[in-house]
């Protein structure tokens, strides 16, 4: 169920948002809850990202705590060419050897 919540944007925004909301044939509203969803889900990502660097959670819990399958997650640490800490334990949990 979605529920109200106000928010104080300037109007200079508030237009800009209405121009891309029309571009994709979407009301304001639509658009505002997409475009905060993927900053949430971004936020997470990156979070996780740090926490997953610094080897205080695994690639599955990773995986996990972003709804992303670890071949999602090699796939985008590949095409931004990241280094990973990656072990045989990751691998073979990810193929339930």
């Amino acid at each position: 169920m979605l529920k109200t919540t106000t928010v104080r944007l300037d109007e200079g925004v508030l237009k800009k948002l209405e121009k891309k909301a029309e571009e994709r044939y979407m009301d304001r509203s639509t658009y505002v809850r997409q475009l905060i969803m993927k900053g949430y889900e971004d936020e997470i990502f990156q979070e996780n990202l740090q926490k997953y660097k610094q080897g205080k959670i695994s690639l599955g819990q990773f995986s996990k705590n972003t709804n992303k399958s670890i071949y999602e997650l090699l796939e985008m640490f590949r095409l931004s060419r990241s280094n990973i800490n990656v072990d045989m334990e990751d691998v073979e949990g990810s193929y339930n050897l």
